[in-house]
């Protein structure tokens, strides 16, 4: 995404898309280790699981800014699409915990 994001931009073609700086990018990727190593150093519960889950795909959708004018472009399209997909599986996320007790409705 943060190739076709710099490819439009030089291009001239949505000037005004912006993306977070690299050093964000980075932080996601450590935090998504760090889930990797606790996973592997001992079970974790179905909580604990959820809670993760709806963590990443949280990060996902804040690191994209979605700033795009309306477009035909394809590559638009598939951003808005990947990004629409993430919020919606973040809102599954939620749904489950509230059904199984790990969350409550504000």
């Amino acid at each position: 995404m943060y190739l076709a994001g710099d490819i439009l931009k030089v291009t001239g073609v949505f000037s005004g898309i912006q993306f977070p700086p690299a050093v964000f990018i980075k932080r996601t990727l450590e935090f998504a280790g760090q889930i990797q190593e606790l996973i592997s150093s001992r079970p974790i519960t179905l909580k604990e699981a959820l809670d993760m889950a709806l963590m990443l795909e949280k990060t996902l959708a804040e690191s994209i800014v979605f700033e795009f004018s309306d477009s035909s472009n394809p590559i638009i399209s598939n951003i808005r699409k990947i990004i629409t997909d993430t919020e919606a599986h973040a809102d599954r996320i939620e749904r489950f915990k509230i059904e199984k007790g790990f969350a409550f409705l504000d």
